[in-house]
């Protein structure tokens, strides 16, 4: 895997590699979503932020993309497709609706 591919989250492992190890560390033998909670969670973040997540998450399709492949896909620079991913994250995680209300 290439540097660039470690770029946004720190580490060369695919996305796939990282969710398995994530459940395997939680004690969970396979990913057990609730598909519509997280569609909802989704579908209230913009456009590029929702579609970078999915695609790195697999989400619609079950297969997680690599940064350069959601760069490609998306005809955006590796640098945006990252802000993007974390800016999506954060808001995914704030506890209080202040990023929610900010304009992107």
């Amino acid at each position: 895997m290439s540097d660039s591919e470690a770029d946004c989250d720190g580490s060369s492992e695919g996305p796939g590699e990282l969710a398995s190890e994530a459940f395997v560390e939680a004690g969970l033998n396979k990913p057990q979503p609730n598909l519509p909670e997280l569609e909802q969670l989704f579908s209230l973040l913009p456009t590029l932020e929702r579609a970078v997540l999915e695609l790195r998450s697999g989400f619609r399709d079950g297969h997680p993309r690599t940064w350069k492949e959601i760069s490609e896909h998306l005809g955006m620079s590796l640098e945006d497709v990252c802000k993007l991913n974390a800016r999506g994250l954060r808001r995914l995680y704030e506890p209080t609706r202040e990023l929610w209300r900010r304009s992107s």
